[in-house]
């Protein structure tokens, strides 16, 4: 059963992911050699299939985009309207980063890595990138203050 994405113009999110899980066709698979760099021998590469996901995923976005005439930068800029805006309330932060008394420098270091992979400007979208810069000097701040604390105390 062959499905054409375009055959109903109506069609719900849930639809078409529904369409797109139960299709027959597999996702094209990678070449011997890249096979083999990525696995570290050429019998692994032969015996075990692999396959180029990146390849299939962008093919139903880009579906997806069109059944619901959509280009990229209407989506984005729909995601972004959407986006809650981040608290900039430095109680809110604080809780978010859970700093405990007990935190030695190493593990305070960890969840200011932890917390800027979420919330670095880098990483968000330009429409919560101001707010995310905020974020982002709080809570160093926020834990330059508790090394400072913790130093004091040595």
């Amino acid at each position: 059963m062959t499905a054409s994405l375009n055959s109903s113009p109506k069609m719900s999110f849930a639809d078409v992911v529904d369409k797109l899980s139960s299709s027959p066709e597999a996702p094209p698979k990678r070449d011997a050699r890249a096979a083999q760099t990525a696995s570290g021998s050429a019998a692994q590469a032969k015996s075990e299939p692999a396959y180029v996901a990146h390849g299939a995923l962008t093919e139903i976005y880009r579906s997806t985009l069109r059944l619901f005439g959509l280009s990229h930068t209407d989506a984005a800029d729909k995601l972004e309207r959407v986006l809650p805006q981040p608290s900039t309330k430095p109680e809110d932060i604080a809780r978010e980063l859970k700093i405990r008394g007990w935190h030695t420098e190493v593990q305070l270091h960890k969840i200011r890595r932890r917390f800027a992979m979420k919330n670095h400007p880098d990483r968000v979208p330009s429409s919560i990138r101001s707010a995310s810069t905020m974020r982002m000097g709080i809570a160093n701040m926020l834990i330059d203050q508790a090394i400072r604390k913790l130093k004091t105390r040595r």
